[in-house]
């Protein structure tokens, strides 16, 4: 696919928008470029501008040389148009037919300033992006934001000098373009912190939306009286220093806040992993481990399913301790919350109930697949490897006991004979798996009899 990009709607707009503002200079429509009868015109070289950086923010990520090239083309134009019109216009001959030139009034208007150096901030900006520097990316469009916002106010406030040469086309693809550099840059803060979902974030959204409007609308409702008096761009400097100094509060606020918030959930998942998690195997807990354990015996009962428990204790523990002490006992342990968890399915419930005694969980399960489930692991334990340990001395091994839930009620019941099934695997001389035969059917128990 040749077009990859997540604002891909705004650099499509952008995108048509500047080809319709070059096809009007191409076939002498003048409303294509100028939208307002008297008003300023998009200049060729602003729409052409727009268009290859439009284009470049498109293209794919593996095309990072072409974006390159796009990018330099257009700073290219940009200091073109600094060096004069003289320039420009020799260079417009391999873009416009001569006879168009003659007739339109292509260079009855330029690139104005403020057009100029918002192009160039959002040219820097895309550099950034292709560098990874995504912040400063995101604080060049914020800067270049500035332009279109104030020309706009400009239209609506009547005030020609704060939109100049700018006409409302290229308002509308400045601020397409602005838009897809923020939306390309959403991951890291401050935007990150204004889209937020959680409550900072939603609170300064709806903060810089009044922040905008309420000073907008009553600029909106005084500017005339200031415009009688001819104190009307000063009024709108006002106007824009202040909508701009509640951008700036609400931006580094929201960025507080939302550090404040990670900062808070990162607390809170930690305790909930202490609550839960046990810290030497990150397997469950005890607790855990029976809450999830009672769900699943819950659900083993409406369903009509049988459910496997398994204890499993590893042999001679204490002399692992008094050989190599505690800490190889807890690597030993650790290898042994590994391999256990390779060793089930997703669906089961792995955790550490105490010392060296683990426990786990099958929902759905036969004798048959809890047995094969119990013998794979006893294999895998036995072949485990942990170094200081099994290279000097002697293999790691488990006994298994299990127990099903079928013609039990509790979660107690079924511990019981799991745990009797654990003995009867240490007594009969370890490594080993003992599970409880399946209950035989009545019928079976009357031939019996």
């Amino acid at each position: 696919m040749l077009f990859h990009s997540p604002p891909f709607i705004a650099l499509l707009l952008c995108f048509l928008a500047s080809s319709l503002c070059l096809f009007g200079y191409w076939s002498g429509i003048e409303w294509l470029f100028r939208p307002q009868a008297d008003g300023p015109a998009t200049n060729i070289f602003t729409a052409l501008c727009m268009l290859l950086i439009s284009v470049a923010a498109l293209l794919r990520p593996a095309l990072s040389s072409v974006k390159w090239a796009l990018l330099l083309l257009v700073l290219i134009f940009l200091l073109l148009r600094m060096s004069g019109v003289w320039l420009l216009q020799q260079i417009s001959t391999w873009f416009v037919m001569p006879a168009v030139i003659t007739d339109s009034p292509l260079f009855s208007h330029a690139m104005g300033l403020n057009t100029s150096i918002m192009l160039l901030l959002l040219v820097i900006g895309m550099g950034c992006q292709l560098w990874g520097y995504l912040r400063l990316a995101q604080a060049f469009s914020f800067v270049a934001l500035f332009f279109p916002l104030q020309a706009l106010i400009g239209y609506v406030y009547q005030i020609p000098d704060f939109y100049a040469e700018m006409s409302l086309l290229t308002v509308t693809m400045g601020l397409l373009l602005i838009l897809a550099n923020f939306l390309h840059t959403m991951q890291v803060d401050p935007l990150h912190a204004l889209m937020s979902g959680h409550l900072g974030g939603r609170l300064a959204r709806y903060q810089m939306l009044f922040g905008f409007l309420v000073p907008f609308a009553l600029g909106l409702l005084l500017v005339s009286s200031f415009i009688e008096s001819g104190l009307a761009n000063r009024f709108g400097l006002y106007v824009v220093a202040l909508i701009w100094f509640i951008f700036i509060l609400v931006t580094a606020s929201a960025v507080v806040q939302d550090k404040v918030e990670r900062s808070r959930r990162k607390m809170e998942e930690h305790l909930r992993e202490m609550a839960t998690i046990d810290p030497l195997t990150k397997l469950y807990n005890r607790r855990k481990l029976i809450e999830n354990a009672r769900h699943e015996l819950e659900l083993s009962k409406r369903t009509d399913t049988t459910m496997w428990g398994l204890l499993l204790d590893v042999d001679n523990f204490k002399l692992i301790n008094d050989t190599a002490g505690h800490a190889m006992g807890d690597k030993v342990l650790v290898e042994l919350a590994r391999v256990i968890s390779s060793a089930v399915r997703k669906i089961d419930h792995v955790g550490r109930i105490g010392g060296e005694e683990f426990a786990i969980v099958l929902p759905g399960t036969d004798r048959d697949g809890a047995l094969t489930v119990a013998e794979n692991l006893r294999e895998k334990v036995a072949a485990m490897w942990v170094p200081g340990w099994t290279d000097s001395y002697s293999p790691i091994t488990v006994s298994i006991g299990g127990a099903s839930s079928e013609g039990r009620v509790t979660l107690e019941t079924i511990y019981t004979a799991a745990d009797e099934q654990l003995y009867a695997a240490k007594h009969n001389g370890r490594n080993r798996v003992e599970l409880e035969p399946d209950p035989q059917p009545d019928w079976e128990l009357a031939r019996q009899n």
